[in-house]
């Protein structure tokens, strides 16, 4: 997923199974919920702590996918 972001913040990736964030966290789910997704980390969401947020208004580009 591609993030634009609001402005003065850089544009992101944030890609299942990828390092994301400040702290370099593995991103190990990415959920859609009324006009937002939800990305966790073990340690944001996940196991612990309050998942990060990002607004689908500035998402510019969704890769969906399944695992059997």
């Amino acid at each position: 997923m591609a993030h634009k972001g609001p402005i003065k913040i850089a544009p992101i990736e944030v890609q299942v199974g990828k390092q994301s964030g400040k702290h370099d966290e593995i991103v190990v789910a990415i959920f859609e919920s009324k006009g937002w997704y939800l990305v966790c980390t073990l340690n944001q969401g996940a196991v612990a702590g309050s998942h990060k947020y990002i607004d689908a208004a500035d998402v510019v580009q969704v890769v969906d996918f399944s695992v059997y």
